[in-house]
Protein backbone atom coordinates (compact mmCIF):
# COMPACT_ATOMS: atom_id res chain seq x y z
CA UNK A 1 0.00 0.00 0.00
CA UNK A 2 2.84 2.21 0.53
CA UNK A 3 4.20 1.99 -2.45
CA UNK A 4 0.93 2.73 -4.50
CA UNK A 5 0.56 5.86 -1.88
CA UNK A 6 3.28 7.26 -3.28
CA UNK A 7 2.69 6.89 -6.76
CA UNK A 8 -0.72 9.06 -6.12
CA UNK A 9 1.23 11.56 -4.29
CA UNK A 10 4.37 11.73 -6.35
CA UNK A 11 1.87 12.45 -9.21
CA UNK A 12 0.61 15.11 -7.16
CA UNK A 13 3.78 16.34 -6.07
CA UNK A 14 5.64 16.61 -8.94
CA UNK A 15 2.64 18.07 -10.61
CA UNK A 16 2.73 21.22 -8.11
CA UNK A 17 6.65 21.37 -8.48
CA UNK A 18 6.31 21.54 -12.30
CA UNK A 19 3.58 24.59 -12.24
CA UNK A 20 5.88 26.39 -9.49
CA UNK A 21 8.91 26.02 -11.70
CA UNK A 22 7.21 26.45 -15.24
CA UNK A 23 5.97 29.75 -13.39
CA UNK A 24 9.92 30.58 -13.20
CA UNK A 25 11.27 29.57 -16.41
CA UNK A 26 8.24 30.97 -18.48
CA UNK A 27 7.54 27.42 -19.61
CA UNK A 28 7.46 23.75 -19.27
CA UNK A 29 10.82 21.45 -20.97
CA UNK A 30 12.90 18.57 -20.49
CA UNK A 31 14.93 20.10 -17.61
CA UNK A 32 11.98 20.85 -15.87
CA UNK A 33 9.99 17.64 -16.01
CA UNK A 34 12.64 16.28 -15.05
CA UNK A 35 13.59 18.15 -11.71
CA UNK A 36 10.28 18.00 -10.93
CA UNK A 37 9.56 13.96 -11.16
CA UNK A 38 12.83 13.56 -9.34
CA UNK A 39 12.03 16.17 -6.20
CA UNK A 40 7.95 15.17 -6.58
CA UNK A 41 9.22 11.48 -5.43
CA UNK A 42 11.46 12.72 -2.51
CA UNK A 43 8.26 15.40 -1.18
CA UNK A 44 6.23 11.95 -1.79
CA UNK A 45 7.40 9.97 0.59
CA UNK A 46 6.32 11.21 3.85
CA UNK A 47 2.87 11.58 2.78
CA UNK A 48 3.05 8.35 0.99
CA UNK A 49 4.19 6.53 4.45
CA UNK A 50 2.09 8.27 6.64
CA UNK A 51 -1.29 8.49 5.05
CA UNK A 52 -0.42 4.71 3.07
CA UNK A 53 -2.94 3.45 6.10
CA UNK A 54 -5.69 4.97 4.18
CA UNK A 55 -5.85 2.59 1.88
CA UNK A 56 -7.60 -1.17 2.46
CA UNK A 57 -7.30 -4.30 0.52
CA UNK A 58 -10.55 -6.09 -0.03
CA UNK A 59 -12.21 -8.03 2.56
CA UNK A 60 -14.03 -11.33 1.62
CA UNK A 61 -15.66 -12.31 -1.84
CA UNK A 62 -17.60 -9.85 -2.21
CA UNK A 63 -15.42 -6.83 -2.19
CA UNK A 64 -12.81 -9.21 -4.07
CA UNK A 65 -15.04 -9.75 -6.80
CA UNK A 66 -16.04 -6.10 -6.81
CA UNK A 67 -12.41 -4.97 -7.15
CA UNK A 68 -11.40 -7.16 -9.57
CA UNK A 69 -13.84 -6.49 -11.91
CA UNK A 70 -13.92 -2.76 -11.62
CA UNK A 71 -10.18 -2.89 -12.15
CA UNK A 72 -10.64 -4.80 -15.41
CA UNK A 73 -13.32 -2.72 -17.08
CA UNK A 74 -11.40 0.66 -16.06
CA UNK A 75 -7.84 -0.64 -17.47
CA UNK A 76 -9.14 -1.54 -20.36
CA UNK A 77 -11.88 1.46 -21.13
CA UNK A 78 -8.74 3.69 -20.29
CA UNK A 79 -6.91 1.67 -22.79
CA UNK A 80 -9.22 3.15 -25.46
CA UNK A 81 -9.21 6.63 -24.11
CA UNK A 82 -7.46 7.52 -26.83
CA UNK A 83 -6.88 4.99 -29.78
CA UNK A 84 -4.30 5.26 -32.47
CA UNK A 85 -5.81 3.30 -35.41
CA UNK A 86 -4.35 3.01 -39.02
CA UNK A 87 -6.53 6.28 -40.34
CA UNK A 88 -7.46 8.05 -37.44
CA UNK A 89 -7.19 9.23 -34.04
CA UNK A 90 -10.25 8.11 -31.72
CA UNK A 91 -11.76 7.22 -28.47
CA UNK A 92 -14.06 4.09 -27.31
CA UNK A 93 -15.98 6.02 -24.58
CA UNK A 94 -18.45 8.31 -26.32
CA UNK A 95 -19.17 10.21 -23.35
CA UNK A 96 -15.26 11.15 -24.34
CA UNK A 97 -16.09 12.22 -28.20
CA UNK A 98 -15.78 15.31 -27.16
CA UNK A 99 -13.69 16.43 -24.67
CA UNK A 100 -10.58 14.22 -25.67
CA UNK A 101 -8.98 17.16 -28.35
CA UNK A 102 -9.88 19.76 -25.66
CA UNK A 103 -7.79 17.89 -23.47
CA UNK A 104 -4.94 16.70 -26.12
CA UNK A 105 -4.98 20.31 -27.22
CA UNK A 106 -4.01 21.23 -23.14
CA UNK A 107 -1.25 18.47 -22.81
CA UNK A 108 0.49 19.65 -26.66
CA UNK A 109 0.52 23.09 -25.81
CA UNK A 110 2.17 22.54 -22.59
CA UNK A 111 4.98 19.56 -23.87
CA UNK A 112 5.46 22.69 -26.49
CA UNK A 113 6.62 24.77 -24.08
CA UNK A 114 4.39 27.45 -23.99
CA UNK A 115 4.66 30.26 -21.55
CA UNK A 116 3.31 30.53 -17.95
CA UNK A 117 0.46 31.23 -17.34
CA UNK A 118 -0.93 29.36 -19.92
CA UNK A 119 -2.60 31.16 -22.39
CA UNK A 120 -6.08 29.20 -23.47
CA UNK A 121 -5.56 27.59 -26.76
CA UNK A 122 -9.16 28.18 -27.31
CA UNK A 123 -9.72 31.76 -26.36
CA UNK A 124 -5.43 32.77 -26.12
CA UNK A 125 -6.56 36.73 -25.25
CA UNK A 126 -7.26 34.68 -21.92
CA UNK A 127 -4.63 32.74 -19.31
CA UNK A 128 -6.25 29.03 -19.38
CA UNK A 129 -8.65 28.88 -16.24
CA UNK A 130 -9.13 25.01 -16.33
CA UNK A 131 -7.65 22.67 -13.52
CA UNK A 132 -4.81 21.71 -15.51
CA UNK A 133 -3.45 19.11 -12.97
CA UNK A 134 -4.20 16.42 -14.73
CA UNK A 135 -3.30 17.32 -18.40
CA UNK A 136 -0.11 18.76 -16.98
CA UNK A 137 0.85 15.41 -15.08
CA UNK A 138 0.55 13.78 -18.20
CA UNK A 139 2.45 16.55 -19.84
CA UNK A 140 5.70 16.02 -17.43
CA UNK A 141 5.71 12.62 -19.49
CA UNK A 142 5.00 13.44 -22.78
CA UNK A 143 7.90 15.79 -22.40
CA UNK A 144 9.86 12.83 -21.55
CA UNK A 145 8.84 11.12 -24.50
CA UNK A 146 6.02 8.98 -23.62
CA UNK A 147 3.47 7.90 -25.89
CA UNK A 148 -0.26 10.19 -25.12
CA UNK A 149 -1.93 6.59 -25.46
CA UNK A 150 0.78 4.69 -23.34
CA UNK A 151 0.48 7.52 -20.26
CA UNK A 152 -3.08 8.44 -20.27
CA UNK A 153 -3.98 4.44 -19.67
CA UNK A 154 -1.16 3.93 -17.21
CA UNK A 155 -3.07 7.18 -15.33
CA UNK A 156 -6.25 6.37 -15.31
CA UNK A 157 -4.95 2.80 -14.39
CA UNK A 158 -2.93 3.54 -10.68
CA UNK A 159 -5.57 6.20 -10.06
CA UNK A 160 -8.03 3.25 -10.32
CA UNK A 161 -6.51 1.13 -7.89
CA UNK A 162 -5.94 4.27 -5.37
CA UNK A 163 -9.27 5.11 -5.92
CA UNK A 164 -10.47 0.94 -4.58
CA UNK A 165 -8.38 1.03 -1.73
CA UNK A 166 -9.68 5.21 -0.66
CA UNK A 167 -13.37 3.41 -1.45
CA UNK A 168 -12.89 0.33 0.60
CA UNK A 169 -11.74 2.24 3.37
CA UNK A 170 -14.48 4.73 2.77
CA UNK A 171 -18.01 2.63 2.86
CA UNK A 172 -16.86 -0.67 1.87
CA UNK A 173 -18.59 -2.58 -0.75
CA UNK A 174 -21.21 0.10 -0.81
CA UNK A 175 -19.02 2.91 -1.85
CA UNK A 176 -16.81 0.89 -4.04
CA UNK A 177 -19.87 -0.43 -6.34
CA UNK A 178 -21.81 2.75 -5.68
CA UNK A 179 -19.22 4.66 -7.59
CA UNK A 180 -18.62 2.77 -10.66
CA UNK A 181 -21.16 0.83 -11.03
CA UNK A 182 -24.07 3.20 -9.32
CA UNK A 183 -26.34 3.58 -12.72
CA UNK A 184 -29.99 2.07 -11.90
CA UNK A 185 -30.57 -1.34 -12.69
CA UNK A 186 -33.55 -0.57 -14.56
CA UNK A 187 -32.02 1.37 -16.81
CA UNK A 188 -29.92 -0.71 -18.07
CA UNK A 189 -32.39 -3.49 -18.24
CA UNK A 190 -34.85 -1.17 -20.35
CA UNK A 191 -31.55 -0.15 -22.59
CA UNK A 192 -30.82 -3.75 -23.48
CA UNK A 193 -34.06 -4.94 -24.12
CA UNK A 194 -35.07 -1.81 -26.31
CA UNK A 195 -35.07 -2.76 -30.37
CA UNK A 196 -33.95 0.68 -30.78
CA UNK A 197 -30.72 1.25 -29.32
CA UNK A 198 -27.88 1.94 -31.25
CA UNK A 199 -25.28 0.92 -28.49
CA UNK A 200 -24.01 4.19 -28.33
CA UNK A 201 -24.65 5.88 -26.16
CA UNK A 202 -24.89 3.59 -22.67
CA UNK A 203 -27.27 5.86 -20.50
CA UNK A 204 -29.38 7.76 -22.55
CA UNK A 205 -32.68 8.01 -20.20
CA UNK A 206 -30.55 9.23 -17.30
CA UNK A 207 -28.81 12.33 -16.12
CA UNK A 208 -27.13 10.22 -13.47
CA UNK A 209 -24.82 8.07 -15.74
CA UNK A 210 -22.60 5.49 -14.66
CA UNK A 211 -20.00 7.25 -12.95
CA UNK A 212 -17.22 5.11 -14.78
CA UNK A 213 -18.04 5.63 -18.33
CA UNK A 214 -19.51 9.54 -17.45
CA UNK A 215 -16.53 10.56 -14.93
CA UNK A 216 -13.98 8.33 -14.01
CA UNK A 217 -12.71 7.84 -17.84
CA UNK A 218 -13.84 10.81 -19.59
CA UNK A 219 -13.63 13.84 -17.20
CA UNK A 220 -9.32 13.24 -16.34
CA UNK A 221 -9.68 15.90 -13.51
CA UNK A 222 -11.62 12.71 -11.28
CA UNK A 223 -8.29 10.88 -11.25
CA UNK A 224 -6.82 13.44 -9.17
CA UNK A 225 -10.17 14.67 -7.50
CA UNK A 226 -11.58 11.87 -6.20
CA UNK A 227 -8.27 10.35 -4.20
CA UNK A 228 -7.37 13.95 -3.18
CA UNK A 229 -10.88 14.39 -1.70
CA UNK A 230 -11.06 10.85 -0.10
CA UNK A 231 -7.86 11.23 1.83
CA UNK A 232 -8.59 14.32 3.19
CA UNK A 233 -12.23 13.23 4.49
CA UNK A 234 -10.71 9.71 5.95
CA UNK A 235 -7.85 11.27 7.55
CA UNK A 236 -10.04 14.26 8.81
CA UNK A 237 -12.73 12.30 10.22
CA UNK A 238 -10.58 10.22 12.07
CA UNK A 239 -8.82 13.20 14.03
CA UNK A 240 -11.98 14.87 14.70
CA UNK A 241 -13.65 11.44 15.71
CA UNK A 242 -10.72 10.42 17.81
CA UNK A 243 -9.90 8.06 16.50
CA UNK A 244 -6.62 8.93 15.17
CA UNK A 245 -4.93 12.41 16.02
CA UNK A 246 -2.77 13.43 13.56
CA UNK A 247 0.52 15.27 14.26
CA UNK A 248 0.84 18.85 13.46
CA UNK A 249 3.19 18.01 10.57
CA UNK A 250 0.44 15.42 8.93
CA UNK A 251 -1.79 18.64 9.04
CA UNK A 252 0.27 21.25 7.62
CA UNK A 253 0.48 17.59 4.80
CA UNK A 254 -2.59 17.62 4.13
CA UNK A 255 -3.47 21.19 4.85
CA UNK A 256 -1.22 21.37 1.44
CA UNK A 257 -3.10 18.97 -0.46
CA UNK A 258 -5.99 20.93 0.50
CA UNK A 259 -4.87 23.75 -0.55
CA UNK A 260 -3.81 22.73 -4.33
CA UNK A 261 -6.84 20.70 -4.75
CA UNK A 262 -8.35 23.50 -6.75
CA UNK A 263 -5.38 22.58 -9.56
CA UNK A 264 -7.16 19.54 -10.09
CA UNK A 265 -10.59 19.45 -9.81
CA UNK A 266 -12.18 22.80 -8.70
CA UNK A 267 -15.78 20.96 -7.83
CA UNK A 268 -14.50 18.90 -5.99
CA UNK A 269 -12.83 21.28 -4.12
CA UNK A 270 -15.99 22.97 -3.00
CA UNK A 271 -17.97 19.81 -2.41
CA UNK A 272 -15.08 18.36 0.38
CA UNK A 273 -14.54 21.40 2.08
CA UNK A 274 -18.39 21.48 3.04
CA UNK A 275 -18.07 17.97 3.81
CA UNK A 276 -14.94 18.67 5.84
CA UNK A 277 -16.71 21.46 7.97
CA UNK A 278 -19.53 18.99 8.30
CA UNK A 279 -17.58 16.13 9.71
CA UNK A 280 -16.11 19.40 12.18
CA UNK A 281 -19.68 19.89 12.88
CA UNK A 282 -20.66 16.06 13.41
CA UNK A 283 -18.16 15.21 15.76
CA UNK A 284 -17.40 18.74 17.74
CA UNK A 285 -19.93 20.96 17.05
CA UNK A 286 -20.04 24.30 16.20
CA UNK A 287 -16.60 24.10 18.55
CA UNK A 288 -15.20 21.73 16.03
CA UNK A 289 -15.64 23.62 12.76
CA UNK A 290 -14.23 26.53 14.69
CA UNK A 291 -11.04 24.23 15.60
CA UNK A 292 -10.91 23.44 11.71
CA UNK A 293 -10.81 26.55 10.35
CA UNK A 294 -8.48 27.75 12.43
CA UNK A 295 -6.07 25.01 12.75
CA UNK A 296 -2.88 24.29 11.05
CA UNK A 297 -4.39 22.40 8.16
CA UNK A 298 -6.47 25.09 7.07
CA UNK A 299 -3.96 27.95 8.21
CA UNK A 300 -1.92 25.94 5.51
CA UNK A 301 -4.50 25.38 2.35
CA UNK A 302 -5.81 29.01 2.56
CA UNK A 303 -2.46 30.57 0.45
CA UNK A 304 -2.66 28.13 -2.06
CA UNK A 305 -6.79 27.53 -2.47
CA UNK A 306 -7.05 30.97 -2.29
CA UNK A 307 -5.22 32.13 -5.30
CA UNK A 308 -6.24 28.90 -7.31
CA UNK A 309 -9.60 29.23 -6.85
CA UNK A 310 -9.10 33.11 -7.90
CA UNK A 311 -7.24 32.89 -11.24
CA UNK A 312 -9.93 29.77 -12.05
CA UNK A 313 -12.53 32.22 -11.53
CA UNK A 314 -10.72 35.13 -12.60
CA UNK A 315 -11.26 37.10 -9.28
CA UNK A 316 -14.60 35.66 -8.85
CA UNK A 317 -15.59 37.18 -12.19
CA UNK A 318 -16.95 34.09 -13.68
CA UNK A 319 -18.90 33.26 -10.35
CA UNK A 320 -21.53 34.81 -12.30
CA UNK A 321 -21.96 31.53 -14.29
CA UNK A 322 -23.67 29.82 -10.98
CA UNK A 323 -27.37 29.84 -11.55
CA UNK A 324 -30.37 28.29 -9.55
CA UNK A 325 -32.17 25.45 -11.48
CA UNK A 326 -34.25 23.83 -8.50
CA UNK A 327 -34.37 19.62 -9.59
CA UNK A 328 -30.70 19.69 -11.67
CA UNK A 329 -31.90 18.46 -15.49
CA UNK A 330 -35.41 17.54 -14.13
CA UNK A 331 -36.69 19.96 -16.74
CA UNK A 332 -40.44 19.67 -16.51
CA UNK A 333 -40.61 15.91 -15.38
CA UNK A 334 -42.13 15.22 -11.99
CA UNK A 335 -39.49 15.75 -9.51
CA UNK A 336 -40.49 12.18 -8.04
CA UNK A 337 -40.81 10.75 -11.51
CA UNK A 338 -37.34 12.01 -12.39
CA UNK A 339 -35.75 10.64 -8.89
CA UNK A 340 -36.79 7.46 -9.73
CA UNK A 341 -36.01 7.61 -13.48
CA UNK A 342 -32.76 8.16 -12.26
CA UNK A 343 -31.91 6.32 -9.12
CA UNK A 344 -34.56 3.79 -8.97
CA UNK A 345 -34.31 1.14 -6.14
CA UNK A 346 -31.03 3.36 -4.98
CA UNK A 347 -33.36 5.70 -3.18
CA UNK A 348 -34.66 3.04 -0.43
CA UNK A 349 -31.70 3.61 0.83
CA UNK A 350 -32.37 7.01 2.23
CA UNK A 351 -35.45 5.91 4.21
CA UNK A 352 -33.42 2.56 5.08
CA UNK A 353 -30.70 4.75 6.83
CA UNK A 354 -33.56 6.92 8.54
CA UNK A 355 -34.86 3.94 9.66
CA UNK A 356 -31.39 2.66 11.08
CA UNK A 357 -31.03 6.04 12.68
CA UNK A 358 -34.49 5.80 14.78
CA UNK A 359 -34.01 2.48 15.75
CA UNK A 360 -30.06 2.73 16.61
CA UNK A 361 -31.00 6.42 18.87
CA UNK A 362 -29.03 6.05 21.83
CA UNK A 363 -25.97 4.52 20.70
CA UNK A 364 -22.32 5.67 21.04
CA UNK A 365 -21.82 7.63 17.44
CA UNK A 366 -25.44 7.78 16.51
CA UNK A 367 -25.78 11.18 16.96
CA UNK A 368 -22.67 12.04 14.56
CA UNK A 369 -24.40 9.79 12.01
CA UNK A 370 -27.60 11.55 11.94
CA UNK A 371 -25.55 14.78 11.68
CA UNK A 372 -23.85 13.81 8.64
CA UNK A 373 -27.16 12.09 7.64
CA UNK A 374 -28.81 15.30 7.37
CA UNK A 375 -25.90 17.31 6.05
CA UNK A 376 -26.06 14.87 3.21
CA UNK A 377 -29.48 15.23 2.89
CA UNK A 378 -28.70 19.28 2.81
CA UNK A 379 -25.49 19.10 -0.27
CA UNK A 380 -27.90 16.86 -2.14
CA UNK A 381 -30.35 19.33 -2.35
CA UNK A 382 -27.93 22.23 -2.54
CA UNK A 383 -26.25 20.89 -5.39
CA UNK A 384 -29.69 20.17 -6.85
CA UNK A 385 -30.69 23.92 -6.82
CA UNK A 386 -27.34 25.54 -7.68
CA UNK A 387 -25.56 25.08 -10.58
CA UNK A 388 -21.77 25.79 -10.46
CA UNK A 389 -21.37 25.80 -14.80
CA UNK A 390 -23.43 26.74 -17.58
CA UNK A 391 -24.79 23.06 -18.13
CA UNK A 392 -26.73 21.92 -15.55
CA UNK A 393 -25.06 18.07 -15.87
CA UNK A 394 -21.58 19.26 -14.83
CA UNK A 395 -23.41 19.22 -11.45
CA UNK A 396 -22.64 15.47 -11.05
CA UNK A 397 -19.31 16.41 -10.29
CA UNK A 398 -20.76 18.18 -7.16
CA UNK A 399 -23.39 15.33 -6.56
CA UNK A 400 -21.24 12.70 -6.83
CA UNK A 401 -20.12 13.35 -3.27
CA UNK A 402 -23.31 13.42 -1.31
CA UNK A 403 -23.24 9.92 -3.21
CA UNK A 404 -20.61 9.14 -1.47
CA UNK A 405 -21.47 10.20 2.14
CA UNK A 406 -24.95 8.35 1.92
CA UNK A 407 -23.10 5.01 0.69
CA UNK A 408 -20.46 5.37 3.56
CA UNK A 409 -23.60 5.74 5.91
CA UNK A 410 -25.47 2.67 4.26
CA UNK A 411 -21.82 0.83 5.03
CA UNK A 412 -22.04 1.80 8.50
CA UNK A 413 -25.42 1.45 9.68
CA UNK A 414 -26.88 -0.89 7.02
CA UNK A 415 -24.12 -3.58 6.25
CA UNK A 416 -24.08 -4.67 10.18
CA UNK A 417 -27.51 -5.55 10.15
CA UNK A 418 -27.54 -7.29 6.13
CA UNK A 419 -24.55 -8.98 6.92
CA UNK A 420 -26.50 -11.48 9.98
CA UNK A 421 -29.49 -12.08 8.22
CA UNK A 422 -29.51 -15.73 6.27
CA UNK A 423 -26.17 -16.84 6.91
CA UNK A 424 -24.80 -13.28 5.34
CA UNK A 425 -25.68 -13.96 2.08
CA UNK A 426 -27.99 -10.79 1.87
CA UNK A 427 -25.34 -8.40 1.33
CA UNK A 428 -24.55 -10.53 -2.09
CA UNK A 429 -28.37 -10.66 -2.54
CA UNK A 430 -28.36 -6.35 -2.53
CA UNK A 431 -24.83 -6.18 -4.37
CA UNK A 432 -26.84 -8.64 -7.25
CA UNK A 433 -29.49 -6.76 -7.65
CA UNK A 434 -27.91 -3.50 -7.92
CA UNK A 435 -24.50 -4.57 -9.68
CA UNK A 436 -24.60 -7.48 -11.56
CA UNK A 437 -26.80 -5.47 -14.52
CA UNK A 438 -24.08 -2.90 -14.88
CA UNK A 439 -21.70 -5.30 -15.00
CA UNK A 440 -23.41 -6.46 -18.09
CA UNK A 441 -23.62 -2.48 -19.61
CA UNK A 442 -19.67 -2.60 -18.99
CA UNK A 443 -19.29 -5.62 -20.65
CA UNK A 444 -21.35 -4.10 -24.20
CA UNK A 445 -19.48 -0.81 -23.46
CA UNK A 446 -16.05 -2.44 -24.48
CA UNK A 447 -17.14 -3.20 -28.00
CA UNK A 448 -18.24 0.15 -28.62
CA UNK A 449 -17.12 1.91 -31.93
CA UNK A 450 -15.48 -1.12 -32.65
CA UNK A 451 -11.16 -2.04 -32.19
CA UNK A 452 -9.96 1.66 -32.49
CA UNK A 453 -13.27 3.42 -31.07
CA UNK A 454 -15.32 6.33 -32.47
CA UNK A 455 -12.81 8.41 -34.66
CA UNK A 456 -12.04 11.84 -34.19
CA UNK A 457 -10.05 13.08 -36.65
CA UNK A 458 -8.04 11.09 -39.17
CA UNK A 459 -4.02 10.98 -39.02
CA UNK A 460 -3.23 12.43 -42.25
CA UNK A 461 -5.28 15.34 -40.98
CA UNK A 462 -3.17 16.04 -38.23
CA UNK A 463 -0.30 15.12 -40.08
CA UNK A 464 -0.32 17.83 -43.19
CA UNK A 465 -1.68 20.55 -40.78
CA UNK A 466 1.80 19.85 -39.05
CA UNK A 467 3.44 19.87 -42.16
CA UNK A 468 1.97 23.54 -42.82
CA UNK A 469 2.72 25.25 -39.46
CA UNK A 470 5.73 23.28 -37.95
CA UNK A 471 8.09 26.16 -39.24
CA UNK A 472 5.68 29.02 -37.51
CA UNK A 473 6.69 30.33 -33.82
CA UNK A 474 4.86 28.02 -30.97
CA UNK A 475 2.99 31.03 -29.73
CA UNK A 476 1.50 32.00 -33.13
CA UNK A 477 -2.45 32.60 -33.04
CA UNK A 478 -4.32 31.43 -35.70
CA UNK A 479 -7.81 31.95 -37.24
CA UNK A 480 -9.44 28.98 -37.75
CA UNK A 481 -13.35 27.27 -38.19
CA UNK A 482 -14.21 26.06 -34.66
CA UNK A 483 -14.24 22.36 -35.32
CA UNK A 484 -13.92 20.35 -32.03
CA UNK A 485 -11.71 18.44 -33.32
CA UNK A 486 -9.53 20.46 -35.57
CA UNK A 487 -5.72 19.53 -36.41
CA UNK A 488 -3.99 22.58 -34.43
CA UNK A 489 -5.89 21.12 -31.05
CA UNK A 490 -3.91 17.38 -31.99
CA UNK A 491 -0.71 19.70 -32.03
CA UNK A 492 -1.14 22.35 -29.33
CA UNK A 493 -1.44 25.77 -31.21
CA UNK A 494 -3.26 28.72 -30.15
CA UNK A 495 -6.42 29.32 -32.12
CA UNK A 496 -8.62 32.59 -32.21
CA UNK A 497 -11.34 30.54 -31.14
CA UNK A 498 -12.17 27.04 -29.92
CA UNK A 499 -14.85 25.04 -30.32
CA UNK A 500 -17.79 26.99 -28.93
CA UNK A 501 -19.62 23.99 -26.54
CA UNK A 502 -16.11 24.24 -24.69
CA UNK A 503 -15.72 27.75 -24.20
CA UNK A 504 -19.40 27.98 -23.62
CA UNK A 505 -19.23 25.07 -20.47
CA UNK A 506 -16.27 27.16 -19.27
CA UNK A 507 -17.80 30.03 -19.12
CA UNK A 508 -16.55 32.22 -21.86
CA UNK A 509 -18.92 34.17 -23.73
CA UNK A 510 -17.22 34.10 -27.29
CA UNK A 511 -20.04 35.34 -29.46
CA UNK A 512 -18.99 38.23 -30.72
CA UNK A 513 -15.76 37.31 -31.33
CA UNK A 514 -17.05 34.42 -33.73
CA UNK A 515 -18.64 37.24 -35.94
CA UNK A 516 -15.13 38.96 -36.13
CA UNK A 517 -14.02 35.45 -36.84
CA UNK A 518 -16.57 34.69 -39.40
CA UNK A 519 -15.85 38.82 -41.55
CA UNK A 520 -12.43 37.24 -41.70
CA UNK A 521 -12.92 34.01 -42.72
CA UNK A 522 -15.09 35.27 -45.03
CA UNK A 523 -13.53 38.24 -47.04
CA UNK A 524 -16.03 40.73 -45.79
CA UNK A 525 -15.76 44.30 -45.78
CA UNK A 526 -13.49 45.23 -43.02
CA UNK A 527 -11.70 41.28 -42.55
CA UNK A 528 -7.92 43.47 -41.81
CA UNK A 529 -9.86 45.16 -39.31
CA UNK A 530 -11.36 41.64 -37.86
CA UNK A 531 -7.74 40.09 -37.53
CA UNK A 532 -6.35 42.87 -35.84
CA UNK A 533 -9.34 43.25 -33.13
CA UNK A 534 -9.02 39.01 -33.25
CA UNK A 535 -5.02 39.01 -32.52
CA UNK A 536 -4.39 36.38 -35.15
CA UNK A 537 -1.37 36.11 -36.69
CA UNK A 538 -2.13 33.47 -39.62
CA UNK A 539 -4.77 32.32 -41.23
CA UNK A 540 -5.33 28.68 -41.61
CA UNK A 541 -7.39 27.74 -44.32
CA UNK A 542 -7.83 23.59 -44.94
CA UNK A 543 -10.54 21.51 -45.75
CA UNK A 544 -12.56 22.49 -42.33
CA UNK A 545 -12.39 26.06 -42.95
CA UNK A 546 -13.56 25.27 -46.32
CA UNK A 547 -16.73 22.75 -45.02
CA UNK A 548 -17.68 25.59 -42.19
CA UNK A 549 -17.19 28.75 -44.35
CA UNK A 550 -17.67 27.60 -47.89
CA UNK A 551 -15.00 27.96 -50.68
CA UNK A 552 -14.42 30.24 -53.35
CA UNK A 553 -11.57 33.00 -53.62
CA UNK A 554 -11.58 35.35 -50.81
CA UNK A 555 -9.50 38.94 -50.92
CA UNK A 556 -6.67 38.06 -48.27
CA UNK A 557 -6.14 35.11 -50.68
CA UNK A 558 -4.27 37.48 -53.19
CA UNK A 559 -2.97 40.06 -50.63
CA UNK A 560 -1.58 37.78 -47.90
CA UNK A 561 1.48 35.57 -48.19
CA UNK A 562 0.98 31.53 -48.60
CA UNK A 563 3.72 30.37 -46.04
CA UNK A 564 2.77 26.87 -46.29
CA UNK A 565 3.49 24.50 -48.70
CA UNK A 566 1.18 21.40 -48.31
CA UNK A 567 -1.35 21.23 -50.57
CA UNK A 568 -5.10 21.60 -49.37
CA UNK A 569 -3.33 23.34 -46.18
CA UNK A 570 -2.65 26.79 -46.59
CA UNK A 571 -1.56 29.29 -44.07
CA UNK A 572 -1.72 33.00 -45.07
CA UNK A 573 0.74 35.46 -42.92
CA UNK A 574 -1.00 38.62 -41.81
CA UNK A 575 1.42 41.28 -41.69
CA UNK A 576 1.80 43.49 -38.00
CA UNK A 577 0.00 46.65 -37.93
Amino acid sequence: MIALSWLFFHAVAATCIAYLLALVTQGLGLGVAIASLILGGVVALYPARRFAPLLRLPRGPLEWVLALVIFAFCVAHFQGVLTVGPDSYGTRDVNNFGDMPLHISYIRSFVDGTRFPPPNPGFPQEPLRYPIGADYYSALWETLGLRTELHLWLTGSFATLICIGLLLRFGGWWALGGLFLNIDPMTVVRLLTDPDWSGVDFQKPTAFKNLTLALMVPQRSMLFGLPIGLILILAVEAHVSGRRSLSRTEQIALGLLWGVMPLFHLHAFVAVSLILALLALAYGGLGGVVRLVSGPMALVAYGPATLLVLHSTAWLQKASVAYLSLGWTKGDTPFALYLWNNFGPWLLVLPALAAALWFGRGRQGNAANAVLFGGMLLLFALFFTVMLAPWNWDNIKLIVWPWLLMLALADRLLQPRLATRFAGLVPYVFASVLFLPTVVLLWVSLGSGGPYGYGTIGRDEVISADAAVETLPRDAVFATARRHSHPLDWLGRLRVLGYESHLWSHGIDSAQRDKLLKRLMQGEPGWREAAIALGADYIFWSPSERAEYGDGPRPWMAELRNVSTMPDYAVYEIPKP
